[in-house]
């Protein structure tokens, strides 16, 4: 335990002192507190933790609406494997939340592009990209979880 002495020292160099080795004690009090827990209770449960926010992250990183090289058969080489994977394991968790909330943030990217490449309306892109999904449901594998939906 931290002993705060009886009598306050007048020398204001001595109390900076002392005030930074009780928040260094603090500070190291309360990272042994955090090991503790999570040796106790282990790690924080996955179904606690938003799921969408590192993927839409992730959307951004990829940085799908700029790129004028690809196709839509590029994008889905390039990325279906990604997305397998966060179906197969959010999807255990947060199938109705995480689902339409991050597949229309990739639809959406998937617009801008379809917008940038071909240099068309947005209601023109959701058309094509419609007849895409329409012709050939298996190119990304989200589009399965969108049929309901007309994202």
């Amino acid at each position: 335990m931290i002993s705060i002495p009886d009598h306050l020292l007048d020398d204001p160099a001595a109390l900076k002192q002392l005030i930074a080795q009780m928040q260094s004690k603090v500070a190291h009090l309360e990272e042994q507190n955090a090991l503790l827990r999570q040796r106790l209770f282990g790690r924080k449960s996955e179904q606690t933790v938003d799921p969408a926010t590192p993927q839409l992250a992730l959307f951004n990183d990829w940085r799908i609406h700029r790129s004028a090289a690809y196709d839509l058969g590029a994008f889905s080489r390039r990325y279906n494997a990604v997305i397998r994977g966060w179906i197969e394991y959010y999807g255990k968790f947060w199938y109705r939340n995480f689902s339409y909330r991050l597949w229309s943030a990739l639809q959406s990217r998937f617009l801008k592009w379809m917008k940038s490449k071909y240099r068309i309306s947005t209601r023109q892109a959701e058309h094509r990209l419609r007849l895409v999904r329409k012709g050939n449901p298996e190119l990304f594998a989200h589009w399965y979880l969108l049929r309901a939906s007309n994202v």
